[in-house]
């Protein structure tokens, strides 16, 4: 199944060759900022929401799951998972959750996070969460710490869009001002 997410016109499915919108509106907010599948097969909606939440798709039902945020209406911009099946949330200005059964923990400045306006995430093969902010440049959290990287260590640019890993092990980051 191809899932689009979408500014303003929430969630769709591909059928045929033309995008439907999906039809439980109540759980999904017109406002899609991260799609993420899940190793069991459940697609993940990171949102614009009036409280910070994300809803899992499980066999097509919608599931909504509410951050323990100290921020009402912040988005979540980026998921992804672990090894261990953690899932990952980055918001826009509430730092970053873990979730593994049911149990949130934050994680914000006073722990050692670079910027709690989280644009991406990338977990890769060696269990690095990397960390694409809005102006903090970017950051690794491995082994329970934060290590941040930003133009004074080379980056191009502090505001990362989207983090990518080619076949190599290398990183590519989009920023502001380009790759």
């Amino acid at each position: 199944t191809v899932w689009a997410g979408t500014w303003g016109g929430g969630l769709s499915r591909l059928e045929g060759n033309r995008f439907v919108p999906f039809a439980n509106p109540g759980e999904c907010s017109g406002v899609v900022c991260a799609l993420f599948e899940d190793k069991c097969g459940n697609l993940w909606l990171g949102q614009q929401r009036a409280g910070p939440g994300i809803v899992r798709l499980e066999s097509g039902k919608p599931k909504v799951f509410q951050l323990q945020s100290r921020l009402t209406g912040t988005d979540v911009r980026a998921l992804a998972e672990d090894k261990h099946g953690n899932l990952w949330i980055g918001t826009q200005g509430d730092g970053l959750y873990r979730i593994k059964d049911s149990q949130q923990v934050r994680f914000g400045r006073a722990e050692g996070l670079s910027n709690e306006a989280i644009r991406s995430l990338h977990m890769d093969d060696e269990g690095s969460l990397w960390i694409g902010t809005f102006a903090g440049g970017l950051t690794r959290f491995r082994d329970g710490k934060f290590c941040s990287f930003t133009t004074k260590n080379g980056l191009v640019n502090d505001s990362l869009g989207s983090i990518l890993e080619d076949d190599e092990g290398n990183l590519w980051c989009g920023s502001l001002a380009g790759i």
